[in-house]
């Protein structure tokens, strides 16, 4: 305590604000990866049919006719991790975080297309 009755605080006591608040993100990732699982299966299934008949080698292979349809449903997955992003106040201004936002939720989507298309 200093003679006017506050405490003291030292330059260690003074993080960055959102510091604690961006360690959300340690939770909220794994969520949004865990919560990506049903999206994931109904385009597989989707894409390859429920015994992946559609994806064996010899098979009639993948249509693009279903492409749109198995990109709708990557789009929740996509959308949680934007959510998961620009939810969690690992900075203090919004319009800092929607960028990356933005980024991670089309990157989350695309890892996915690819994946499922390898």
């Amino acid at each position: 305590m200093s003679e006017n009755g506050t405490a003291n605080t030292t330059d260690s006591n003074r993080a960055v604000p959102g510091h604690r608040k961006a360690l959300h993100l340690l939770w909220a990732i794994p969520v949004v990866i865990v919560g990506s699982y049903l999206p994931y299966v109904s385009a597989a299934i989707t894409k390859c049919g429920v015994f992946g008949q559609d994806c064996y080698p010899g098979g009639p292979g993948f249509s693009a006719e279903r492409a749109a349809e198995v990109l709708a449903q990557f789009a929740p997955a996509g959308l949680l991790m934007f959510l998961a992003v620009m939810l969690v106040p690992w900075m203090r201004r919004a319009l800092v975080r929607l960028p990356f936002a933005i980024a991670a939720g089309v990157g989350w989507t695309a890892a996915l297309w690819f994946y499922l298309a390898s």
